[in-house]
């Protein structure tokens, strides 16, 4: 947690001590009174190399609940800070500087885990400068879109705009242009309108800048980021615990007739599944009329002279499993498909199937990532199209462990120990037979969190 200007944080479950630094030093024996009259407190102290000493006890107050404070210097009122009531496992000890520029806090400097100093003990925040011209209201979720010396500046996000985003936290309280304030990126805001919300449903960022939503954005253009849950639905006191800051991390959205797939940077992309497809089309030529013949159209040969001369026919189309046109095959006989007397012959075409084998190989693969996992089966294909032959198997988690097997039908493929770095599994029984099922069986789960998976495929 880093230093706040004019916020103190006060257990809600311990003890915490204040140690208030008068600068100048005024002397020994100045008295200093902290007084917050929402909580009760009122207490006074005696300086000691400029330094007041406060132990305050548990407050009963809600988590991150804010009040209206003061810090007083023997008659004189010097500072008015916002007094922040948290929740921590344990005493803590804070430090507050009194001067004549008002009240700087930083954050505790002891305790507030028992002695943990791996505990965190309150919402995490950072200083941002609002740049945009107008005032960001308290819970629009933002994103840095700058600096301004040291300090980063923030803007609304926008889920429909990747130079908005990824969202990074949400404005702590009201920011009005050209101001510094708190963006919370980890923990409890509290105070918000949450009234068109469901309970415990994740948060995502929107397109509409600066909006949260619980409806995912749609559109391959739209980044995906979850930042946080709704844990109390109400209109002015409402609660969100802010998770996600900091990185789109859903599957990304696909356009409909598109797939995911490696390219030759070994990197993700997306494509056209009819790109992928080869030939589709057979364009008109000698012995062909009507446009370019589809294999959802008709193949009309041209007219030939009743004589039973003129130029070569289309013998067949032959089309493979996929839907490919993988060749055309004429006839040299000059009139073979017309008849003596003058009429077509009604069998003139065939459309006939071709083994893949006679196909160039396609490479592909299967990609996806699973948020909170579990032990069971997932399908990834229930049913392959044709036969293929998987070439790589590859999972990892952004946390925890389980172990991913990869079965072919009843078959196993592969092995992962999914860690946050694991590798590509030894496989076998690579060979997929048409109408198989391709399947991951999660076991052995610990705590998984976003674990992809990578299954690469010739056919």
């Amino acid at each position: 947690m880093s230093c706040t200007p004019t916020r103190i944080l006060l257990s809600n479950t311990a003890t915490t001590t204040m140690n208030v630094t008068l600068t100048t030093d005024p002397g020994d024996g100045t008295t200093v009174t902290f007084q917050v009259d929402g909580l009760g407190i009122t207490e006074t102290e005696i300086t000691t190399s400029g330094v007041a000493v406060f132990t305050i006890t548990a407050n009963t107050a809600e988590n991150n609940s804010l009040w209206d404070g003061t810090i007083q210097v023997a008659s004189n009122t010097v500072g008015t800070p916002t007094i922040q009531v948290v929740e921590t496992n344990g005493a803590q000890t804070i430090g507050v500087t009194l001067s004549d520029a008002g009240v700087t806090y930083c954050s505790p400097l002891a305790g507030g885990g028992g002695g943990d100093a791996t505990t965190l003990t309150g919402p995490v925040l950072f200083n941002a400068k609002n740049a945009t011209g107008v005032t960001i209201t308290k819970g629009s979720v933002v994103y840095i879109d700058g600096v301004s010396g040291n300090t980063p500046t923030v803007a609304l996000a926008d889920a429909d705009d990747a130079a908005k985003m990824p969202a990074f936290g949400l404005a702590f309280a009201d920011l009005a242009d050209a101001e510094t304030g708190s963006i919370i990126t980890f923990g409890d805001i509290t105070n918000v309108d949450t009234d068109a919300f469901i309970l415990d449903n994740p948060l995502y960022v929107s397109t509409t800048p600066g909006v949260l939503t619980q409806t995912k954005p749609a559109g391959e253009t739209s980044l995906i980021q979850n930042i946080g849950l709704v844990t109390r639905v109400q209109q002015s006191a409402g609660r969100i615990k802010v998770t996600g800051a900091g990185r789109s991390n859903d599957t990304p959205n696909l356009d409909d007739g598109n797939i995911f797939i490696g390219n030759a940077s070994n990197q993700v992309t997306t494509t056209a599944l009819s790109t992928l497809t080869g030939v589709t089309s057979v364009g008109t030529g000698t012995g062909l009329t009507g446009g370019p013949i589809t294999t959802t159209g008709t193949i009309v040969h041209q007219v030939q002279p009743v004589s039973g001369t003129g130029p070569a026919f289309v013998k067949s189309v032959e089309i493979d499993t996929l839907g490919h046109v993988s060749s055309v095959v004429g006839e040299s006989t000059a009139g073979a498909y017309r008849t003596a007397t003058g009429t077509d012959d009604a069998d003139n075409l065939t459309l006939g199937t071709v083994a893949l084998a006679r196909l160039p190989a396609l490479a592909a693969a299967y990609t996806g990532q699973i948020e909170t996992i579990a032990d069971k089966t997932y399908t990834i294909d229930p049913s392959v199209v044709a036969g293929r032959t998987i070439t790589s198997f590859y999972a990892r988690s952004g946390a925890g462990t389980c172990t991913a097997t990869l079965n072919n039908a009843a078959l196993t493929v592969g092995v992962v120990s999914v860690t946050t770095s694991s590798s590509t599994a030894l496989i076998s029984n690579t060979t997929v037979a048409e109408n198989n099922a391709l399947t991951i069986v999660i076991t052995s789960n610990v705590a998984a969190t976003d674990v992809v998976f990578s299954v690469e495929f010739t056919q």
